[in-house]
């Protein structure tokens, strides 16, 4: 287990690729759809950059004579709320045929030894629907995004428009404003 350097690009390429394909694969309608190779070409091109001299971006890598794994976090604050400064853990993944060897327990050491290095007193991440393994694991739900086409979401916002005659009526000239 070490940290990643920017020299590790191609394996941290490889194994995000087969991150995203293992994902898309068990989670279908995953949104955004990412093409998985060329998605983490443009992640791992992002970690080469930036672990050059961006103390804020953390990439682990799990490897003895081959990769088998990574976890990539970093620090983000917020203006507003407690804790101001948390760790985003990203991307947390170890090839299948190396699970259940405790290469993901020494992983989350690496990020653990990091965060308190740091003063961080929590960790946050973010999944798809119908994904529990962080549930299950102990962490705490504590928010939900939703996705709506806008194609669709106007036809529903006419729909529900048509139950407002003010709504429905010919539009008429605002009076707050001077032409």
């Amino acid at each position: 287990m070490r940290a990643a350097t920017p020299l590790d690009r191609h394996a941290l390429e490889r194994l995000c690729a087969m991150l995203l394909r293992e994902h898309q694969h068990r989670y279908p309608q995953t949104y955004p759809a990412l093409p998985p190779d060329a998605a983490a070409a443009v992640y791992a091109a992002e970690w080469q950059r930036r672990l050059e001299s961006d103390p804020t971006c953390l990439v682990w890598l799990a490897a003895d004579r081959a990769p088998v794994g990574f976890l990539a976090a970093e620090v983000w604050t917020r203006s507003v709320g407690q804790p101001t400064a948390y760790l985003y853990a990203e991307w947390f993944f170890v090839v299948p045929e190396c699970r259940g060897q405790g290469i993901g327990v020494a992983l989350q050491r690496l990020l653990i030894d990091a965060c308190r290095a740091r003063g961080l007193t929590h960790v946050e991440c973010q999944t798809v629907g119908g994904d529990r393994q962080w549930q299950r694991r102990g962490w705490t739900e504590v928010a939900s995004r939703y996705m709506r086409p806008v194609d669709a979401l106007a036809a529903d916002v006419e729909r529900a428009a048509a139950d407002f005659e003010w709504l429905t009526a010919a539009p008429t000239e605002d009076p707050r404003h001077d032409a």
